[in-house]
């Protein structure tokens, strides 16, 4: 009785959280696979354009556009480094939940679509002058949701794709990636500059961040159709022993002095 119990408590379990329980069929592995490439690709037409990883030549020339100054420059050079910072809380959130599609999406996706609200910026004329204050709060925000998807997306890929295939694998869908980075910002340049000979500059930019908006959705549709392997909750996390806990390992010590 008691193991016909546990079997039936654990076969509950699995149809509550398949994701969590079930390991994944070769056949959804290879699907996860070619739908990561593609989602690569799309997302990265939106990463080209934003700068939502290192920056971007249309960040700056948004920027100005805004009537950004020398100092505000140099804080735009460093604000991607807000998304390294809070990598941390990805990860803290990663070993609370245990759902890494959850969290990459509303990480990623959220801090994508922040960019509707900043292509709109020059004009909402109701904000008098502010424009260059939300633009900087909107972009510190999208950073930050950003490092806070991105320990979990790395731990997905990390479990989806075999060992054996990650070095050909991430090879191939770098390329893909790049290839669609560079079409990207050649279009997106191209129509900036017939924007701006035709005296239309600010409609340039909403067209070229919203083409970036849209890229932001399409790759969120792709990563809910991305197989998840099996992931389950590590129970309670303490967040100063997080922080610490390196600090405390003598090779990672020495490592960092």
């Amino acid at each position: 009785m008691g193991s016909a119990l546990t079997v039936r408590h654990d076969a509950q379990q699995n149809a509550e959280h398949p994701t969590q329980y079930q390991p994944l069929s070769p056949a959804e592995v290879r699907r996860g696979l070619r739908i990561s490439i593609w989602e690569g690709a799309v997302a990265n037409v939106h990463i080209s354009i934003t700068g939502a990883v290192n920056g971007s030549v249309f960040l700056t020339g948004f920027a100005l556009l805004l009537g950004a100054n020398s100092f505000q420059l140099g804080l735009l050079g460093a604000l991607p480094f807000i998304g390294q910072l809070f990598q941390f809380v990805g990860a803290y959130l990663e070993e609370r939940a245990g759902n890494r599609r959850k969290l990459v999406l509303g990480g990623a996706l959220g801090g994508r679509l922040i960019w509707a609200l900043l292509l709109a910026l020059p004009f909402l004329t109701f904000l008098n002058g502010t424009q260059l204050a939300v633009f900087f709060l909107g972009l510190a925000c999208s950073y930050a949701l950003n490092g806070i998807a991105a320990n979990a997306w790395l731990s997905w890929m990390s479990d989806l794709v075999p060992a054996r295939q990650r070095g050909s694998y991430f090879g191939l869908r770098n390329t893909v990636a790049a290839i669609a980075a560079m079409a990207a910002t050649f279009l997106a340049g191209q129509a900036l500059d017939g924007s701006r000979t035709q005296g239309n500059e600010l409609f340039g930019y909403a067209l070229v961040f919203g083409v970036a908006v849209l890229a932001a959705l399409g790759a969120a549709v792709l990563i809910t159709r991305q197989a998840e392997p099996p992931s389950s909750p590590k129970g309670t996390v303490n967040l100063a022993d997080m922080i610490v806990g390196p600090l405390r390992d003598h090779p990672f010590r020495s490592y960092v002095l």
